[in-house]
């Protein structure tokens, strides 16, 4: 199993220049969420899920992983972003 440190290195290695990880949050957490108004909707769409969050360089809403611990999250992300990299890079 990939550990946290792990999963986050591989989703940071994915980001498009310019792209942030916002964070990695739970249905329970969301509180932490208020701090970001535009991903508020994220409680409802995966109220059971961990969800990590990447935002683009203007800081709108990005690209949302999700998955049944931290690290999934992290790694569906990387998935979701490695495209987009290709593409923004090529």
């Amino acid at each position: 199993m990939t550990n946290l440190t792990q999963a986050w290195t591989t989703a940071s290695a994915a980001l498009p220049n310019g792209w942030r990880i916002v964070g990695i949050f739970h249905a329970d957490l969301y509180a932490e969420l208020a701090k970001f108004p535009a991903y508020l909707e994220l409680a409802s769409t995966y109220p059971d899920q961990w969800v990590a969050v990447a935002e683009g360089p203007s800081g709108d809403p990005g690209e949302v992983g999700q998955g049944e611990n931290p690290q999934q999250a992290l790694l569906h992300l990387a998935r979701i972003l490695e495209p987009i990299r290709g593409t923004a890079s090529g």
